[in-house]
C-alpha cells in the first residue's frame, strides 16, 4: 500500500470515530437515545434481509461492492458484530475503520429524530387535541407496557404531500408494522411495498384506534446491546426477563376522496386504506418495551 493511500485510510478513519465519539460521548446533534433506536432498528432490519430485503432500504453505501454492483451483506454482518454497546464506547475504545463509518451512517443518514423525555403526559394531551386521537391518553398509553416517544421529521418535505394536504385537509391516524419494517419508514416514509395485507384492497393499511395498530405490530428483538432492551436475569426466581421492541406509527392522512375507509366492529374503529405513498406523512413513532419471561 502506497504512502499516500495509507495517510487517506488514516485519516478517514480518524474522521469517522471523532464524528462518532461527539456524537455518542458529546451527544453532539443526536442524543443517545436517538442514536439506540436507529441503531436498534438498522440491527433488525439487518437481520430479516434475507426474508426481507426492502427493509434495508437504505442501504449503507460504504457496504455496496462498485465493481459487482452486490451488496455486501456478509461483511456487514460482521462489522455489526464487533460494534458493542453504546455506554461501552469511549475515547480509547479501538474499532475497524468499517465499524466507525457504518455507526456514523446510521446516526446521521438524513432524518430528524426528537426524542420526548420531559412532560409526556403534557405532551401527549396536546397531541390527543391536536391529532384529535381520543386514545392517545397517557393512562392508555401506559396501561400496558413502557414506551418511548419520539417525533419524526422528513429531511426534505414532502411537497407533494403538502399541495395535497392543503387542497382535501387531514386526520391522523395510526399503523402497526412488524419491526424489521421501521428503519425503512422512519427514512422513506410508509410504502405500499412493504404492506403484505389485502383484506380491503391494495395499500397501507391504518386504523383510527391505537389497540388495533398495535396488534398488527410485532415485537421482536433487535440490536441484542442496545440500552432501550437489555436482558435482566432473577437468580432468586430462576427467571430470565428479554425485553423486545414494538413500534407504533402516528401518521398523518390526506383526507382524499379516493381514500378507502372501512367502519369495522361496533366501536367506531375505521381502517384506512392509502393508495397513494404521497398521501401520507409519518408524524412520531411510539416505542414499546415489552417483557417476556423464559
Amino acid at each position: 500500500m502506497q504512502r499516500s493511500q495509507m495517510a487517506d485510510e488514516l485519516y478517514h478513519l480518524l474522521d469517522y470515530r471523532q464524528l462518532v465519539l461527539e456524537i455518542i460521548l458529546d451527544g453532539k446533534k443526536i442524543t443517545r437515545i436517538v442514536c439506540e433506536l436507529r441503531m436498534s432498528l438498522f440491527v433488525k432490519a439487518v437481520m430479516m434481509s434475507d426474508q426481507r430485503p426492502q427493509c434495508l432500504m437504505p442501504f449503507p453505501s460504504s457496504f455496496f461492492n462498485p465493481v459487482t454492483k452486490e451488496k455486501q451483506f456478509g461483511l456487514l454482518k460482521e462489522t455489526i458484530a464487533v460494534i458493542p454497546p453504546l455506554q461501552d464506547i469511549t475515547e480509547d475504545k479501538q474499532l475497524p475503520r468499517m465499524a466507525w463509518e457504518l455507526l456514523h451512517w446510521v446516526f446521521t443518514n438524513p432524518l430528524t429524530i426528537e426524542a420526548i423525555t420531559e412532560n409526556i403526559p403534557a405532551t401527549l394531551e396536546a397531541l390527543k387535541l391536536q391529532m384529535n386521537l381520543t386514545d392517545i391518553s397517557p393512562r392508555f398509553i401506559t396501561s400496558a407496557e413502557p414506551f418511548l416517544l419520539f417525533k419524526v421529521t422528513p429531511s426534505v418535505p414532502k411537497t407533494s404531500f403538502d399541495a395535497e394536504k392543503v387542497t382535501h385537509g387531514s386526520f391522523f391516524a395510526y399503523h402497526g408494522s412488524p419491526l424489521e419494517n421501521f428503519h425503512s419508514i422512519i427514512h422513506r416514509g410508509l410504502k405500499n411495498e412493504l404492506n403484505i395485507r389485502k383484506a380491503y384492497g391494495h395499500g397501507t393499511y391504518l386504523s383510527s384506534t391505537l389497540k388495533v395498530s398495535k396488534g398488527y405490530s410485532t415485537g421482536s428483538e433487535a440490536w441484542g446491546h442496545s440500552a432501550l432492551m437489555t436482558p435482566h436475569v432473577d437468580v432468586g426466581l430462576e427467571l430470565l426477563r428479554k425485553e423486545h421492541l414494538q413500534c407504533v406509527a402516528i401518521v398523518e392522512v390526506v383526507n382524499h376522496p379516493n381514500l378507502k375507509k372501512h367502519k369495522v366492529g361496533g366501536d367506531g374503529t375505521h381502517y384506512y386504506v392509502v393508495e397513494k405513498d404521497e398521501w401520507l406523512q409519518l408524524s412520531h413513532l411510539i416505542v414499546y418495551v415489552i417483557s417476556h419471561f423464559m
